[in-house]
């Protein structure tokens, strides 16, 4: 038997899967965060070219900014001269928040206050740097969970995976 984790392929239809809907779960994401985030002049996805993820993260970012009528912009890397004051950053590698961090560490700046700050994938580390960062993730440990419990118990259908806006002092 073989069970599919993480995405959901039309031509692998008749296979058991636990899955990701990333250009919805981005949105949807997004949309929990919505009153937090007309506090900003415009938001930006860090998006690196250089490293592999999946298209339709950017593609549900753009639908998302399109139907609120943000301004936004996708950008490869956070560059010095692009990184700007009452705007958000929606960070998808965590070696581009990391650049972010420092950059407005060395302006000054205030996460949540001068800069809004949102990452993706949570993890423990997110929830103590710089007094916490927002997070929108799939909960990992709940897809490891569900697909175990497929195999224990032979159920083998399709799930979709939770996935969350975690609100911090980023944002």
């Amino acid at each position: 038997k073989v069970l599919i984790v993480d995405r959901n392929l039309v031509e692998l239809k008749d296979y058991p899967v636990v899955y990701q809907e990333y250009d919805r779960d981005i949105r949807e994401a997004l949309s929990e965060a919505l009153e937090m985030l007309k506090k900003y002049d415009r938001l930006n996805l860090i998006f690196p070219k250089t490293e592999y993820y999946s298209p339709y993260i950017r593609k549900g970012f753009t639908i998302f900014c399109q139907v609120n009528r943000f301004v936004y912009r996708i950008l490869d890397l956070p560059d010095e001269d692009q990184v700007c004051k009452h705007e958000v950053y929606i960070t998808i590698s965590d070696n581009d928040l990391y650049d972010i961090i420092r950059m407005i560490k060395k302006r000054g700046w205030i996460p949540g206050t001068d800069i809004g700050i949102i990452s993706y994938n949570e993890n423990p580390v997110k929830e103590i740097l710089c007094d916490g960062i927002s997070t929108i993730s799939t909960n990992h440990d709940e897809i490891g969970r569900i697909a175990a419990e497929m195999i224990l118990k032979k159920d083998f259908s399709r799930i979709k995976c939770p996935f969350q806006f975690i609100h911090r002092n980023s944002l």
